[in-house]
């Protein structure tokens, strides 16, 4: 479990080319009986970061999002679990959220502030 764990840690950091970590996860199956990593509200900021300096474009954040989307083995951070849910959702899903853009991003660090 410890191969799968670092690769869905730098799934969640987006340390390396996301075709790269989606493979290996490949390897692995869907269902998992526990949570292996845990997706925070700074593993969230941190990507936002990256987006808003221009690093990932907003199609990378689409395919970061929808790849982490309904996975069996990633938690979620307590308390806020619904508030990362949330941003996830909008951000894996543009057709019915509308477009990755600064008020998107400014809206998501705003309901992560408290």
């Amino acid at each position: 479990m410890s191969d799968r764990r670092h690769t869905l840690q730098s799934l969640l950091r987006l340390d390396r080319p996301l075709n790269e970590v989606c493979a290996e996860l490949a390897r692995y199956p869907w269902d998992c009986p526990e949570y292996l990593v845990t997706l925070t509200r700074d593993d969230i900021r941190a990507v936002i970061a990256r987006f808003g300096r221009g690093e990932l474009g907003a199609n990378e954040i689409y395919e970061w999002a929808d790849t982490i989307e309904m996975r069996e083995d990633i938690g979620y951070e307590e308390p806020y679990r619904e508030e990362v849910l949330q941003a996830i959702y909008l951000m894996a899903n543009p057709l019915p959220n509308g477009p990755l853009d600064p008020p998107m991003v400014a809206a998501t660090l705003v309901s992560f502030s408290n």
